[in-house]
């Protein structure tokens, strides 16, 4: 047998009583000064008894830079450096674009010549929709033009093909079997 009992519970307790906001608002004031009493909180108007939310939404879709078969692209002429190969000097299309989100689709000089893109955006990675320009190699350069990775597309030139990269210097060149990847350091424009 216990020997403690519980004390009788009143009626105010059996049932809960509505706090409105404001009510709320000043028991939480009265507790932060009690316990902060060198922190001095202003009064503020009290709500009504119903708080009003306001909720704003925003459109932040935006369409992705397509490239255009219309457009006449500058031609810039570099030369690929590598470890232990002898120098190439290529001669490609350049594209600068401040968009996070590019679809690159065959220009009809592309897959001969190739594209050196040019990101001048602030976020840290880029999505390249690359459909249509099989068979490539992707080179990735930081910015000081020192190489960082490649990726290779070897599908159909009818086939998707995408990617997201931190590389804000990219050069698109036709795929060739025997262009020596391992070796490659950087490249500076002529």
């Amino acid at each position: 047998m216990s020997t403690h009992s519980e004390p009788p519970k009143s009626e105010e307790s059996k049932t809960s009583k509505p706090l409105y906001y404001s009510e709320v608002i000043e028991s939480l004031r009265k507790r932060f000064a009690e316990r902060f009493p060198h922190i001095t909180v202003a009064d503020r108007p009290s709500p009504s008894k119903e708080p009003t939310i306001e909720i704003t939404f925003l459109n932040r879709k935006k369409i992705p830079q397509a490239m255009n078969q219309n457009i006449s692209l500058p031609i810039l002429s570099f030369t690929l450096y590598f470890r232990s190969n002898p120098d190439q000097v290529y001669e490609v299309h350049h594209w600068k674009s401040s968009d996070t989100t590019l679809v690159v689709k065959a220009h009809p000089d592309l897959p001969q010549i190739g594209l050196y893109i040019e990101l001048t955006h602030e976020q840290l990675n880029t999505q390249l929709d690359l459909g249509g320009i099989a068979p490539a190699v992707i080179l990735q350069f930081d910015d000081q033009l020192k190489f960082i990775g490649a990726s290779l597309s070897l599908g159909a030139s009818a086939g998707a093909f995408g990617l997201v990269t931190q590389s804000k210097k990219l050069l698109i060149l036709p795929f060739e079997e025997n262009f020596p990847i391992s070796q490659l350091t950087h490249f500076q424009f002529n």
